[in-house]
């Protein structure tokens, strides 16, 4: 998510621009365009080096002016579910696991506080969704996502319903040079 600076930046050019032809845009929100945002606020919070969560959190959409103005629309079905080729019993783990995920995102899970922790930040991960593991992170990790691996590495379509997400390069390159 951008910076609440890009959104009001936009507004702001869009009624100088558009002043030229009409003198009463400038009073209107983005020139009295209409602009279509896109995006989830559980996924990606603006980067604010060295800033505060409350630096974060100011820096939101969410805390700008033109979000009195926006009028927000839900996606309500979760489409990938509805299509994924399982039991019914795969489908409704599957559907918990969903449900405790948007949780987690729109913050309704309990938090907890370390003890050096100001405020509770912390969530519980539930057993059923955590993997065992030994020394050997990487072994672990492919072997419970790619399980038969060795057989299954010519299926396009077991390859591409499995994912290993990292946020570093490293990473991606060691489990590359393990599968591999």
């Amino acid at each position: 998510m951008n910076h609440r600076n890009c959104f009001e930046a936009l507004d702001k050019s869009l009624r100088d621009i558009l002043k030229v032809n009409d003198d009463s845009v400038e009073e209107r929100l983005f020139g009295g365009k209409t602009i279509v945002f896109g995006g989830d606020f559980r996924q990606v919070l603006p980067v604010i080096v060295g800033g505060t969560r409350q630096d974060i959190i100011n820096a939101l959409i969410t805390k700008s002016y033109i979000w009195n103005n926006c009028r927000v629309f839900r996606l309500s079905t979760n489409m990938r579910l509805l299509r994924c080729p399982v039991n019914d019993s795969s489908k409704e783990k599957m559907a918990n696991f969903a449900k405790w995920i948007l949780d987690l995102g729109d913050g309704k899970l309990d938090a907890m506080k370390l003890e050096t922790d100001e405020e509770p930040t912390w969530i519980k991960i539930p057993d059923a969704l955590l993997m065992k593991s030994s020394s050997d992170g990487i072994k672990d990790i492919v072997s419970v996502v790619y399980d038969n691996i060795h057989q299954n590495y010519n299926d396009p379509a077991y390859l591409r319903d499995r994912a290993i997400i990292t946020p570093m390069n490293e990473t991606v390159d060691e489990i590359n040079n393990y599968v591999l």
